[in-house]
This record gives C-alpha cells, structure tokens and sequence, in this order.
C-alpha cells in the first residue's frame, strides 16, 4: 500500500533504508529527493561514519525516485530543549517550549532567534543550524502570533505536518484551560540566537 500510494503503480517495490542513526525524523517516512533527505537527517558531514546517507545518496544517484526511511535511535536518546519567555513585568514568565524534532545530540546545534515584527503584537521565528551566522539559517517564520485563535498561531505552523518546521516543534506552555491571551504581555521577548540544549545521543541500543 505504500508503494502504491507514493508511486501509483500496483505491485511496484519501495526501497527501504533502515538502521540506528543520530538524527532525523523517529518514524519512518517517504523522502523522494537526496536534498529532501539532507534537510531530514543530514549530509555526509554529519553522518559520523554512519553509512545511511551514502546509501541513500547512490540510490537517488542511480535512478532512484522514492524511498522509505526508517531512522532508529538510542532508547535513551534525550531530545534538545530550550524554553522563552514572555514581556511580563516585572517578572517574565516562560511562554514557548521548543523541542528539537527528534530524540539526539544533533538538536544541540539547532538556533532560535525571536525577533520583532512590524505588526503588532506579532514575531518573527528564526532556525539556525550548525551556527549563528546567516549563512546558517534554515528556516523563516513571520508574523506569529502566541494567540491561539489567531490565523498566524506560532504552535499551528511551525509544527505543521506540511509546511512547518523540519528542526523544531513549539509548545504554547500557557495555554492551558482558562487562560486569555493578553496582548503585549503573552508576546515572546526578543532573542538573540540562542542554542538548544541537553541533547543526548544515549548508549542503550
């Protein structure tokens, strides 16, 4: 049925890459391109040695269209965190949870940077990766809003399934029930770019 459902064609084989690899997606997924695949898991800097990504690489190289992948971490891999807060005064308070998108030390070299927009009360959501510079960005989200039922909701579009987020996924830690936005105090306070932390890899196969 997969195959059928990427390819069209019945009874036509889809090529499955599998095995224990510190980064990407922890469920399998379909990737139809060696740049689709990159931007999941990784290039060949940062395999360690790992043989997936020349696997997948001379698969696309010699013909291939689309392909399983099956990423499988360390049961006590440990996923990349970092927490913002709001413009509350006197005393901020947390307001954005962000989490790498999987479990692996490769979340420690995910960057967020929260800048102003010009709209009001609205925020720009930057993704850095392996550093600071600009060079460096992955991804651009704009005018966000930390209001639920605004069209522009941060948490709806950065963990879309489609067009969201590759990196990172975002939880609105105030909302919860009986909580109302309030404009100004709920925005997220500016941040330069700061790095995830905590990350582990872990050992237990």
């Amino acid at each position: 049925p997969l195959a059928n459902s990427v390819n069209g064609v019945p009874g036509e084989a889809l090529a499955c890459f599998t095995g224990v690899y510190h980064r990407g997606p922890n469920k399998a997924v379909v990737v139809t391109s060696w740049n689709q695949f990159t931007k999941l898991f990784g290039d060949f800097s940062q395999s360690g040695g790992n043989y997936l990504p020349f696997a997948v690489y001379h698969f696309f190289a010699n013909g291939g269209t689309a392909c399983a992948i099956a990423r499988v971490e360390n049961t006590d891999a440990v996923g990349s965190t970092l927490t913002i807060v709001d413009k509350t005064t006197p005393s901020a308070e947390d307001i954005l949870q962000i989490d790498a998108a999987s479990p692996g030390e490769w979340g420690n070299s995910i960057y967020i940077a929260v800048e102003g927009s010009s709209t009001s009360d609205r925020f720009n959501f930057v993704v850095y990766n392996g550093g600071t510079a600009a060079s460096n960005i992955v991804e651009r989200f704009v005018d966000l809003s930390v209001d639920p039922v605004d069209g522009r909701y941060a948490v709806t579009l950065i963990n879309s399934p489609v067009a969201g987020s590759a990196y990172v996924h975002l939880t609105n830690l105030k909302d919860v029930p009986g909580w109302v936005y309030v404009a100004g105090e709920d925005n997220p306070a500016t941040l330069t770019a700061t790095a995830l932390a905590n990350g582990a890899d872990g050992t237990v196969a």
